[in-house]
């Protein structure tokens, strides 16, 4: 895993900035549960998460394995009452697209965006 996070605290909601290569799912696992840790231990609800430095391939099957890992109540307790905007590369429109309709499905405050400002408009409403 050659991955880096960048971590910015905004007037109301996280920012994390990832950039690097993640070859697993289980190193995208490590990554959700980081992400998830700082959230909730810097106390906030609202996270915009700019992964568009940031590879990630996998099949199908792999994200939905993620998506269910992060709805798995041991983990991420508080996960559906966090509102979170992913920025993702353009490359991965079909992915962020994916992973908006499966996340909501089951209970999440999620939306995929391709540019930051339009998920800073989102995350700051």
């Amino acid at each position: 895993m050659d991955y880096k996070q960048e971590i910015r605290e905004r007037a109301g909601y996280i920012l994390i900035i990832c950039s690097g290569r993640l070859n697993k799912v289980e190193e995208f696992r490590v990554l959700a549960k980081n992400h998830y840790d700082e959230i909730t231990r810097r106390k906030f609800r609202k996270a915009l998460v700019d992964m568009r430095e940031l590879y990630f391939p996998m099949g199908l099957l792999e994200h939905i394995d993620l998506i269910n890992f992060s709805l798995s109540g041991n983990d991420f307790p508080e996960m559906r009452k966090i509102q979170i905007a992913l920025v993702l590369n353009k490359n991965f429109k079909e992915t962020g697209d994916f992973w908006e309709t499966f996340s909501v499905n089951r209970g999440f405050f999620f939306r995929a965006f391709f540019s930051r400002e339009e998920a800073v408009k989102w995350i700051e409403e």
